[in-house]
This record gives structure tokens, C-alpha cells and sequence, in this order.
């Protein structure tokens, strides 16, 4: 086939929504791996979402993007939102409501034990069970990764990672390795 007639491979598009920029660029990460695996997936995650704020904002918020690109650009197949557990103490009730809202949209909470540095600590071999309380989970990280800054960008992660965690992700997070798998990313059970 000419150069010029190059198919073009239609990607499935997955709508990432996110507490923080750190989780929005951890979409990016996902996205990086799929296009290095050659998995036909495109990660939705540019978005002018707000971010923090407790999970109920959070996920009204995506929800409204999510419809908005919807109606100019068609369904998405898949349909996410990242979120730490440290608020779900914050406010029980709020936390029940997201979930409620998530499934009446057929969103997949994916949910990041504690916090987003806490996961990133389980993504290193040798730590995949460690638990670091949210005011731990910073501290905690930095002595595993001492480069590591709050936002890493989804290059940074690459680089430190590659595709490598998936098969390290701990347990505790089964929403996303759930996620993975429905969305055909290589997630394997140990």
C-alpha cells in the first residue's frame, strides 16, 4: 500500500476523569503505555475540570464534560474517574453520592488507596504491599523515589516505569486493575 493510503487505526475512546493534575497526567501514563503496546486506546483527560474538592464534586464535574464532548464527538466506550479514599472520610455522605452518580452514568470510580503518592509507592517492586497513611504516603515515596515531585507528567512517569506496573499494581486497588483489563490494557493477576 502507497504511503499515502496509510490506514488510519480508529481509537477507542476512554473518557479519564480526575481529581488532580497528578491523576490526569497518570491517565497520560496509561495512554503512553498503550501506545507503546500498540493498543488502539485514546485517553480524554485534557479537560478544564477543576480538580480537588471533595469526590462528589469531582465526579458532577466530570459528569458535565463528559456529556458536553459526548454530544459534539459521540459515546465513549469506556468511562473513568480517579479518586483518592482520603475524602471519602471527609464526608461519607458526598463519597455515597459519587458512587450513585458514577453508576447512574455507567462511570468506573477508580479508586486510589489513600492518595495518589500512596499508589505510586505500591507501583515499586519490593513495596507493592505498603500502606503509608495519607500524612505518610509523601514522605514515603520520596524515600523510594527521591526524585519525585507532586504532577509528575505522564513522560516522567514513562520514564520511571514503563509498562511494568501494571503488573505490580497492589491488590488493594482493584477498581483500576479491573479498569485496566476491561480496557485491554496487559494487567495480569499474580
Amino acid at each position: 500500500m502507497p504511503q499515502s493510503m496509510k490506514q488510519i487505526i480508529q481509537r477507542t475512546r476512554v473518557f479519564w476523569g480526575w481529581e488532580g493534575i497528578s491523576e490526569r497526567n497518570f491517565g497520560g501514563y496509561l495512554q503512553l503505555i498503550a501506545n507503546d503496546m500498540g493498543i488502539p486506546l485514546h485517553f480524554d483527560r485534557e479537560h478544564n475540570l477543576i480538580g480537588g474538592g471533595d469526590p462528589l464534586t469531582v465526579v458532577q464535574q466530570s459528569v458535565q464534560v463528559m456529556l458536553q464532548s459526548e454530544r459534539r464527538r459521540g459515546k465513549y466506550k469506556h468511562r473513568a474517574v480517579l479518586l483518592d479514599t482520603d475524602r471519602s472520610e471527609d464526608d461519607q455522605a458526598k463519597f455515597v453520592a459519587a458512587i450513585d452518580l458514577c453508576r447512574k452514568h455507567r462511570i468506573d470510580l477508580l479508586l486510589q488507596r489513600e492518595n495518589h503518592e500512596a499508589m505510586l509507592c505500591r507501583h515499586h517492586e519490593g513495596h507493592t504491599n505498603i500502606r503509608p497513611s495519607k500524612s505518610q504516603s509523601l514522605r514515603t515515596l520520596k524515600r523510594i523515589w527521591p526524585d519525585y515531585e507532586k504532577s509528575m507528567s505522564a513522560q516522567q512517569l514513562f520514564a520511571r516505569f514503563g509498562v511494568k506496573p501494571l503488573d505490580f499494581l497492589f491488590e488493594g486497588e482493584q477498581e483500576i486493575c479491573g479498569f485496566l483489563r476491561k480496557i485491554g490494557l496487559p494487567y495480569r493477576n499474580k
